[in-house]
């Protein structure tokens, strides 16, 4: 999944971030030489290239929270709690569904599901042996649609916030201008899906 962002006219036509026509008129698709705005390079109609997910922090300094042991409040449950061993039988409840207060045999490490949730390619997608880089990918939006709030600012430069929940749980804060994840929050209801995702 990704989130990108293209520019459109007056006249309804979609264009990228050099000003040019994004969209093939005569099929609907993403020219393949078009670049959204949050991309390094033309991306056209391939979705794991550039976007929102292009931007994604390293994963060690990713802040994504949770209400591990409350239903609401501020944001103040880093996801990360759940790698503390003191923490070990919640975690298996709340990612693997089970009442243990040992590591599960026959399943994933909480360590590990939990490094995946914020992006580090445990599982060495790419194939070169290294499990602690990022991913750089995301959840698709495919069932909700993005939303922006301005908080401010002067009229040719707000200050504009894109949030937006995708399939895997998560509920992300997107910085409009850069397409910089701010921060994301998985309920704890919805954390059984990084298993799902991560397998």
């Amino acid at each position: 999944g990704n989130i990108k962002k293209y520019r459109v006219t007056q006249d309804g036509e979609i264009r990228d971030v050099n000003d040019n026509a994004a969209v093939d008129p005569n099929n609907g698709f993403f020219e393949s030489g078009s670049q959204s705005y949050w991309s390094d390079m033309p991306d056209g109609a391939d979705a794991e290239m550039g976007g929102a997910a292009g931007e994604l922090k390293d994963p060690a300094t990713r802040k994504i929270y949770s209400n591990l042991t409350v239903n609401s409040g501020t944001l103040t449950e880093d996801l990360s709690a759940l790698k503390d061993a003191g923490n070990l039988t919640l975690a298996n409840l709340l990612l693997l569904g089970v009442v243990w207060n040992v590591a599960v045999p026959g399943r994933p490490a909480v360590g590990d599901l939990v490094d995946w949730a914020y992006g580090h390619d445990v599982q060495d997608e790419n194939g070169d042996s290294d499990f602690t880089e990022a991913r750089k990918d995301m959840g698709d939006p495919l069932h909700s649609r993005p939303a922006t709030v301005i908080y401010g600012g002067p009229a040719d430069d707000p200050d504009i916030t894109l949030y937006a929940t995708t399939n895997d749980g998560y509920f992300q804060a997107v910085n409009a201008k850069t397409g910089a994840e701010l921060w994301a929050f998985v309920p704890r209801l919805m954390l059984d899906r990084i298993i799902d995702e991560e397998h």
